[in-house]
């Protein structure tokens, strides 16, 4: 191509035009970029909040559980109590007494050698 042959006119236009159809692209796709990431995180936060829900609930059945339990403790220890406050003698309801609280956790017997006694 010869270089006598070159446009000598500039087509500002033209140009002005492909600039504004680049920006109108760039930003559609900045758009639909956030439009995408919003509904990603949406759908991450209702997994997060079923995920917990779900143990929520599975805490609160545990709960309910050793509640339970921890009322039965504290039945057998009143009535372990009332038991030793009437100065009554030993029996087998005794022992079940201490076998009832010593298997928990979150009862220590401080006399650990009776209480193993007691409850075997």
């Amino acid at each position: 191509m010869r270089l006598s042959k070159l446009p000598t006119e500039f087509k500002w236009k033209y140009a002005i035009g492909e600039v504004a159809l680049i920006v109108v692209g760039i930003t559609i796709a900045l758009a639909a970029n956030s439009w995408y990431e919003g509904r990603k995180a949406l759908q991450d936060e209702r997994v997060l909040l079923q995920k917990m829900q779900q143990t929520l609930i599975e805490d609160l059945e545990e709960l309910s559980g050793r509640s339970m339990r921890l009322q039965q403790i504290e039945q057998d220890i009143t009535a372990l109590l009332n038991h030793m406050e009437e100065d009554k003698p030993y029996s087998d309801d005794f022992g079940g007494y201490f076998r009832s609280f010593s298997q928990f956790s979150g009862v220590r017997c401080r006399f650990r050698p009776l209480c193993t006694t007691m409850h075997n």
